[in-house]
């Protein structure tokens, strides 16, 4: 890979894993569906291992995950000037694009879909073979439809809701 090239592809990933530390400051449920395929060690920028690390720990004692203490749980581990400080930790949520907010309706599918993306990522650069990613991605990638598939049946049964008193309800 060229050194431009190469440059690009980390960009990409800082941008593409920061994004989904933020959405998951944004809305905490969508740590249920990172952590069905992603890992700390799913992430390509170092300095985002400890991170989610922090975000999993915070997500298993079932405390809100928010930048507070996210800085907190990292400064009693280790060095927090290491990942880039408070400010960095309070920045995450600047990459979040429009589609990954809660004003989307699919938005948990979207953000389902970059996790996927992050751990095929972190598979490429594993000592994985091609055959192995392959069936990886074919994995969860049927696992993002079968949410869809369950949001779709839920978001039906709350519209076919019965009137029993023929009351309009516009």
């Amino acid at each position: 890979m060229e050194q431009t090239d190469e440059r690009a592809f980390y960009e990409s990933a800082q941008k593409h894993e920061r994004a989904l530390m933020g959405a998951i400051l944004m809305d905490n449920n969508l740590m249920d569906y990172a952590l069905e395929h992603v890992e700390p060690r799913s992430f390509l920028i170092k300095r985002h291992r400890p991170i989610f690390a922090a975000m999993v720990e915070m997500y298993k004692r079932h405390q809100d995950i928010a930048p507070d203490g996210i800085i907190k749980e990292i400064h009693v581990r280790g060095d927090l000037a290491s990942i880039g400080g408070e400010e960095y930790i309070y920045s995450l949520e600047n990459d979040v694009p429009e589609v990954l907010t809660t004003e989307r309706k699919d938005y948990v599918q979207r953000f389902a879909l970059m996790a996927v993306s992050l751990s095929i990522q972190a598979a490429a650069f594993s000592e994985m073979t091609i055959d192995d990613i392959a069936e990886m991605a074919a994995e969860k990638f049927a696992s993002i439809r079968e949410l869809k598939h369950k949001q779709h049946l839920k978001t039906k049964s709350k519209r076919a809701l019965p009137n029993p008193d023929g009351l309009s309800l516009n």
